[in-house]
């Protein structure tokens, strides 16, 4: 967030979005070509906040810019639907996903931890 702020001296907001836009939805497609999972994590989680973290904070640094006395109440709205689209997202990828609401059929003991997974046929497309 914070090479967000400095962007935003640099570049016009619009850019700025496009640009962050750009790299968080390059890095979750190429999230899936890793075969490890350290490769995986650092192409999803390390880029993906950086095109994430370039875009945060430019709503809210503009609207402050359009309502400089009610800095409080746009930070909170727009904050506030960011967790909204984070609830919404949330459950509409869950009903893409898995439609069917199946429960995992693999069960391992790793440890005092249970970890669950699918298996490869556990869902048959009709």
């Amino acid at each position: 967030m914070q090479l967000g702020n400095v962007l935003m001296d640099f570049l016009n907001p619009r850019l700025q979005v496009l640009l962050g836009g750009l790299i968080w939805v390059c890095a979750v497609y190429c999230a899936q070509f890793p075969v490890s999972f350290p490769i995986f994590l650092c192409v999803y989680s390390i880029l993906g906040g950086l095109g994430f973290g370039i875009c945060y904070f430019v709503p809210i640094l503009c609207a402050w810019s359009y309502f400089p006395t009610k800095r409080n109440l746009v930070a909170g709205s727009i904050l506030c639907c960011f967790s909204l689209n984070a609830i919404v997202t949330s459950t509409v990828t869950t009903s893409m996903v898995n439609p069917m609401n199946e429960k995992p059929d693999i069960t391992i003991q790793l440890g005092k931890n249970t970890e669950s997974f699918y298996s490869v046929d556990s869902y048959q497309v009709l």
